[in-house]
């Protein structure tokens, strides 16, 4: 008796299971009940539903890295891969191209693996030839899974798959139609275990963890197409193209095995199922109705607009991402003759930006849904921002393909941003026909595979045709010229990506990063720290939940006392600027730099125990800090004396640069976590272990002069100092003509519009969490993430604007003036209006956080304008003008938090009105001043030498 009632109890669990499926009810409702029926303690990552995810996103990666091995193989296998004759970068092995042109690229590639004589139209018709399998298993697939189990499903379509993949090298020797039929065959596979495998998630997935579940098991797709390019090439060069097949096949064989063991269908299966999770799983769904017994209503389905609309845009986006998959590496070699290994390795870049970004999108949607956003405005945000930049980039790309890092970050970018679709449409049909979904979502992508069979073969037809007509022969000419300029100075031969002097840039931008997250973290964690960030009378609703803590001590400091704690460290950073630009031509910078990065970083350990002791030592404790990033801030630009050629000065200094942007974004993403799980003593601990261990690193890698570079190349070094020949060493102490510089109008505009620049900056950057902590009342972890936006955007601004400045006149669009104008006004003008929209059209939380984030991140624009405009008008003596614009520049940084400080403190009625409206007004006063009176031409007090001494 006991064994029945214990098989009609596993009956009732079975029949329980076997009818999971979502309501058809609304979605809003959908999520609450959800939120019922999620126990605290219901296991999160380290639970057997996150492990199923992981295999699936060790299974995704097979199946995507057998899918593009060919397109980064194809450089190695066939005679060109280039439309244009005479960037042919893929025979490594031939002594003359197609066109009888010499290939002047290294033989590299092993003489035993076989070289075809296949076309462009040819090689996208091979691209392409894996999709036609594809689509005809993608819808098939989902409903297949859902009548005889996902494990089966998905299982034979990967054994099917690596079989294939190993026969391929063989497939290409017998003929181009075995190949093509192999990949055919492939592709039906692949379609199987693709479209089989979102059938699971409709029996382990509760629906409020579906983002991040599907995200982490789709993410293995960008991973695998990451490490494949990045491999390929590698593994081409070094073994010849067929151990690429024969390696990728190998690992699918071996997932195969180890999806047959640990996969199931269901968690009521499941053997080793921990019984709470089983329970929380089976209770989130236990109103879903399976879709294995219920007809599929067809009919329905072909009227439905939503349905359709999800259809195309999927369709849309594949053909974006499959022109990019398949063609970066041909691009990469083509239009920049690089060598097929590092070709590899950076078309993979993208795909690890975009792997980072799928799975971050992912954990945003789940958190914007449990923050009570609409579901239908989470999957069209994310739709949306995964279509729209990622476009927009693309088209700039071929107006800037002579710039070669540029080129690079708009494909990584595009590639990354991209991603961001995921949380939004691709998972759409579990919201509109939960109980079809499995079919719904291999349908849709069957519809949006036709996309990856035209994008290739469309590409193909027209590069063929780019061949045959030559259609870029003229601007082919423009770019040799360009080339043959650019070679007296920058030959190709010296490497770029990685190279020691941007291995140095990189470096620099990790201390600027570590500086500012010491500068900045204080701003969210006086949140935590006192009892109220807000003007008397109004109410506090961030620190409720630390006050009880005894691990997180609360002051009690009015507001005015926060202002002159957060801008104290403006004057120890005002007082070192002059005297450090003025002693970093007299002493060591290895030493200058690196014992102000570890003074700067034992200071910030320190202020958890100054805090105990009164604010008057917090105060001192950020000022002597101040003191030692100022010396870090100044003596950084001195090295690029020795190490930046002319001609890579300006991308060398943006790139190090913008680290001190993207530092606020980082602390500010990451602070409100560790003030809630850790406290905010920890903010500063982390912190500052992170800038000792970052200076120790720096007197241990870094080396004043490329001459004295243990590991740097004999090329590099030879151009470098063949570069700086004629340049003039500031390292001697020169004759500053003083009288000459405070009679200097154009000086005086670039410091005026330095004040302003530096008081709307300092201003957005320290009181953007207390603004949103007074506007929007969220706690200090949602604080951080939202806080934290503007600064990433503002860096990619940044970055992108110093870039498009030295466009602009390399290709003389414009006159330098006329540049450095242009981007000043953007970076002064664009804050000030966006403010104003803050102020007057920030009617809901959508709009707040959206004019938040230009009004911070449009001011970057000034990193092509006014920041580098003493370069053009002093270049004699731009580093001790550099100290005093950045001195006056702090100044009104200074001046910002402090004023804010009393307005705040002293007006409860409309502060935040009189605060934006001062900043306005100054960024309009100093943008008139400049556009009237400033120049880019080296001044004449500039061109010779004064008697007049420092």
């Amino acid at each position: 008796m006991r064994g029945e009632k214990q098989t009609s109890e596993e009956k009732n669990t079975v029949t329980t299971m076997t009818e999971l499926s979502p309501t058809a009810g609304k979605n809003s409702q959908d999520i609450q009940g959800d939120e019922k029926l999620s126990p605290r303690k219901a296991l999160s990552i380290c639970s057997t539903r996150y492990g199923i995810a992981f295999i699936v996103h060790l299974c995704n990666f097979i199946i995507m890295a057998q899918n593009i091995i060919m397109n980064i193989t194809m450089v190695a296998m066939v005679n060109n891969t280039s439309h244009q004759p005479s960037f042919n970068g893929s025979t490594e092995g031939l002594p003359v191209d197609s066109f009888g042109d010499p290939n002047n690229s290294p033989k590299s590639l092993p003489a035993r693996a076989p070289v075809y004589d296949w076309n462009p139209q040819i090689q996208g018709i091979i691209f392409s030839a894996i999709n036609y399998g594809m689509i005809l298993t993608l819808a098939p697939s989902g409903y297949l899974a859902g009548r005889v189990g996902t494990k089966r499903v998905v299982g034979a379509a990967l054994l099917g798959s690596s079989l294939l993949v190993l026969f391929t090298p063989l497939a290409a020797d017998f003929g181009l139609v075995f190949l093509i039929a192999t990949r055919i065959l492939q592709g039906i596979s692949l379609g199987l275990g693709y479209g089989g495998q979102f059938a699971i998630w409709e029996r382990w997935s509760p629906p409020h963890e579906r983002s991040r579940l599907c995200g982490i098991a789709v993410s293995g797709l960008l991973l695998g197409t990451c490490i494949a390019i990045l491999l390929g090439g590698i593994i081409s060069q070094t073994l010849g193209w067929p151990s690429v097949f024969y390696i990728f096949g190998g690992f699918g064989c071996i997932c195969f095995l180890l999806w047959c063991v640990l996969v199931y269908d269901d968690p009521v299966t499941h053997p080793w199922i921990n019984i709470t999770e089983k329970e929380y799983i089976i209770s989130s769904l236990a109103q879903q109705v399976n879709s294995t017994k219920q007809p599929l209503p067809i009919k329905a389905m072909v009227r439905s607009l939503p349905l359709w609309s999800m259809c195309v845009c999927c369709f849309s986006h594949q053909w974006l991402i499959n022109i990019i998959i398949i063609y970066a590496p041909t691009y990469i070699s083509s239009v920049f003759n690089i060598d097929i290994k590092n070709s590899g390795f950076l078309s993979a870049l993208p795909f690890i930006i975009a792997w980072v970004i799928c799975l971050l999108g992912s954990y945003l949607a789940d958190f914007l849904l449990t923050k009570n956003f609409r579901l239908v405005t989470v999957r069209k945000i994310a739709t949306v921002l995964g279509n729209v930049p990622s476009s927009t980039f693309l088209l700039i790309l071929p107006f800037v393909a002579s710039n070669y890092i540029i080129a690079v970050s708009l494909l990584t970018l595009s590639c990354g941003l991209g991603l961001l679709c995921q949380p939004g449409v691709y998972i759409n049909a579990l919201d509109i026909a939960p109980r079809h979904s499995s079919f719904l979502m291999g349908a849709s992508r069957a519809f949006a595979q036709i996309s990856a069979v035209l994008a290739p073969t469309v590409s193909g037809f027209l590069l063929s045709q780019g061949i045959a007509n030559k259609p870029f022969s003229k601007k082919k000419n423009n770019h040799n010229t360009i080339m043959q300029v650019d070679n007296q100075v920058s030959p190709r031969k010296v490497p770029y990506f990685c190279s020691v002097r941007y291995g140095i840039a990189v470096f620099l931008l990790l201390c600027n990063v570590i500086i500012m997250s010491q500068r900045v973290c204080m701003s969210l964690t006086m949140i935590a720290m006192v009892n109220s960030t807000e003007p008397h009378g109004l109410s506090n609703t961030s620190t409720k939940e630390l006050q009880d803590n005894i691990k997180n001590p609360v002051y009690n400091w009015s507001t005015e006392i926060q202002g002159i704690m957060l801008s104290s460290i403006f004057y120890g950073v005002l007082i070192s600027q002059i005297p450090a630009g003025y002693l970093s031509g007299i002493y060591s910078l290895k030493k200058m730099i690196g014992f102000a990065l570890l003074f700067s970083s034992l200071f910030t350990l320190l202020l958890p125990l100054a805090a105990e002791f009164g604010e008057i030592l917090v105060i001192i404790c950020r000022v002597i800090k101040g003191m030692f990033q100022g010396i870090t801030l100044t003596t950084q630009q001195v090295i690029w004396i020795k190490w930046a050629p002319p001609l890579e000065l300006g991308r060398l200094t943006a790139l190090s640069l913008s680290g001190l942007l993207l530092g606020p974004c980082i602390v500010l993403l990451i602070t409100g976590f560790i003030c809630d799980s850790l406290g905010w003593p920890m903010v500063f601990y982390i912190f500052g272990a992170c800038g000792c261990a970052l200076s120790v690193l720096w007197f241990i890698l870094f080396y004043e002069d490329p001459k004295d570079h243990p590991y740097i190349s004999i090329r590099e070094k030879e151009y470098i100092t063949s570069a700086l020949t004629q340049q003039v060493s500031s390292s001697t102490l020169i004759k500053v003509p003083i009288k000459a510089m405070l009679k200097s109008t154009p000086l005086w505009v670039i410091s005026l519009c330095n004040f302003a620049f530096f008081w709307s900056n300092t201003f957005l950057s320290i009181y953007t969490p207390i603004y949103i902590d007074y506007k929007l009342h969220v706690d200090v972890k949602e604080n951080g993430l939202l806080s934290s936006l503007p600064h990433l955007f503002a860096w990619i601004f940044g970055v992108l604007a110093g870039y498009m400045a030295d466009i602009f006149q390399t290709r003389n669009t414009f006159s330098l003036v006329t540049i450095r104008k242009l981007f000043t006004s953007l970076g002064l003008l664009l804050p000030s209006l966006f403010s104003l929209c803050l102020l007057y059209l920030s009617y809901n939380f959508y709009a707040t956080i959206i004019f938040l984030i230009l009004a911070n991140s449009t001011g970057s624009f000034a990193m092509g304008g006014l920041m580098i405009n003493v370069l053009d008008i002093a270049p004699r003596y731009y580093g001790f003008l550099r100290g005093v614009t950045n001195v006056i520049g702090l100044t009104g940084g200074l001046i910002a938090s402090t004023v804010t400080g009393i307005i705040l403190s002293e007006d409860a009625e409309s502060p935040w009105l009189k605060i934006f409206l001062l900043m306005i007004a100054n960024n309009m006063i100093s943008l008139i001043f400049y556009l009237i009176f400033g120049k880019a031409e080296v001044q004449d007090w500039a061109k010779e030498r004064q008697n007049t001494y420092l």
